[in-house]
């Protein structure tokens, strides 16, 4: 039986099962008009635990998540997701652009923005298309419920074809019965084993290794990987990758240029590249090796968690975030990653390395299980003090640095990760402003804003587009859904 995913951001925090919601009677897109009384309707009862009402002669189907009713030229894709965590407003923008991407990639797509506590909404279109995705959501003490959904229909046919679009997006519900609340992974502790130098969180059952390495006398590095139980699904921390010489004239002088091995005094190897920020390390140096055939399907700098690693006047950290999709054994994976690259600028010339890099890769659909675990990890990691102790004072220090960065970069994580991830529930903190003669409240299936005489403490709308006040919390019909005040 198909379920329904998570939304992908580094993909999702977590495989959860999707939570029955009640969506109600959605206002028509155009304003109120009807849809067309000479359609035949009918009702598809779907295996994979939906039900949405279409046009006797429209199409239904299901895949990855996504409901997509289709018929006259005309779409509805809708997505329903439950997560835990808190979804905020900022993000809940990322959110709705990407998912908007993702269920109309044939449009091109005004950025989205909030137009109401709880709703986000993004137009766009094609050489021929018109397109609206809404974002609704709300919170709760289990996380995020909500749901996006996007209505597509040739431009000059758009406002004709919008109630029967809207008709379809208001029928749609989730079935099955309740469940219980899925149960989270149990953890074991993993220190390194090669000197104790640091220690984490793992899945019961994972299989996990690394441990500190020393390719030179003043270099210490941690690695630390680990595998679920099928093997099948990765998860990768540290800092265990080469360290980096840009070129520069004293290089070329020698004959070392881009591509060559610069030889350290203490005998040390360093590659001669041109620094790479964040993203670009993951694009340039790690697909190639780990994924060649990877499509990038996320590339973005991240300066909000860069800001947050001190700086001491000769160095400067960046943060950059990949996801990509692979094939590996003729099976489908998607892919994440967030490196933190540092360049220390020198005398005579630049270092620079891989400061922390999170990874993770997991057969597509089971990622969910990989993102915990690996959030997990980076939550927990922790550096052993008297290991520190022991080293030179610039690795005390630096191991310092890492020790005091290390939750806030985890939570940094977390909170971009959770921030992108969404559910529709019912939406919450409705009031009004009695004191002036009008106000606004919006429509939450289109985030169209619509004004209204003020002086009631309610505001209901039914198919047709009649908007009654009332001043209980109880609407006028079965068939009336209540509208969101645009300042509550």
């Amino acid at each position: 039986m198909e379920r329904f995913l998570p939304v992908r951001v580094l993909a999702a925090l977590a495989a959860v099962a999707l939570t029955a919601v009640g969506f109600g009677v959605w206002r028509s897109l155009d304003g109120g008009r009807d849809a067309p009384a000479e359609a035949r309707w009918a009702r598809t009862e779907d295996v994979a635990g939906f039900g949405v009402a279409h046009p006797q002669d429209w199409t239904v189907r299901s895949e990855a998540g996504t409901v997509r009713v289709a018929g006259d030229g005309a779409e509805v894709a809708i997505r329903p997701f439950f997560v835990p965590g808190q979804l905020g407003d900022d993000a809940a923008t990322a959110v709705a652009s990407r998912l908007a991407g993702e269920l109309g990639p044939a449009i091109a797509w005004e950025p989205a923005a909030m137009v109401a506590p709880g709703v986000a909404r993004a137009e766009g279109a094609s050489a021929a298309d018109r397109a609206v995705a809404v974002l609704t959501w709300s919170v709760s003490e289990q996380g995020s419920a909500g749901r996006v959904h996007v209505t597509t229909a040739p431009a000059g046919r758009y406002a004709e074809l919008a109630s029967t679009l809207a008709r379809v997006a208001e029928s749609f519900e989730l079935r099955g019965a309740p469940v219980e609340e899925p149960v989270g992974p149990t953890y074991q502790a993993w220190r390194d084993p090669v000197e104790g130098a640091f220690s984490l969180e793992v899945p019961e059952g994972w299989a996990a290794g690394g441990g500190t390495l020393r390719p030179s006398s003043v270099l210490a590095q941690a690695s630390f990987d680990a595998t679920s139980p099928d093997g099948a699904s990765l998860i990768s921390l540290g800092d265990a990758y080469p360290f980096f010489t840009e070129p520069n004239d004293v290089l070329g002088y020698a004959g070392i240029g881009e591509g060559g091995t610069y030889v350290a005094p203490d005998g040390y190897a360093s590659p001669v590249e041109w620094y790479a920020p964040g993203a670009e390390f993951v694009t340039r140096f790690l697909l190639p090796e780990r994924a060649p055939d990877a499509e990038v399907t996320v590339y973005e700098e991240r300066p909000d968690l860069a800001h947050q690693l001190a700086t001491i006047g000769i160095n400067r950290y960046d943060v950059g975030e990949v996801e990509y999709r692979f094939t590996r054994d003729g099976r489908p994976y998607v892919g994440g990653a967030l490196a933190v690259t540092e360049v220390v600028i020198g005398g005579v010339g630049s270092a620079w390395h891989v400061w922390r890099l999170y990874l993770y890769e997991a057969p597509e659909g089971s990622e969910g299980e990989a993102i915990g675990a690996l959030l997990h990890a980076a939550q927990t990691f922790a550096i052993d003090p008297q290991w520190a102790r022991m080293q030179a004072q610039l690795t005390a220090e630096q191991s310092a640095i890492i020790a005091d960065m290390g939750e806030a970069m985890s939570d940094a994580i977390v909170s971009g990760y959770e921030g992108r991830q969404a559910t529709l529930d019912a939406l919450a903190e409705r009031r009004s402003n009695a004191t002036l003669e009008v106000e606004d409240v919006v429509d939450p299936l289109t985030g169209e804003t619509i004004r209204v005489e003020s002086g009631s403490d309610y505001y209901w709308v039914d198919p047709r587009g009649t908007i009654v006040g009332t001043d209980v919390a109880a609407a006028p019909d079965v068939d009336f859904r209540e509208l969101v005040p645009l300042h509550p």
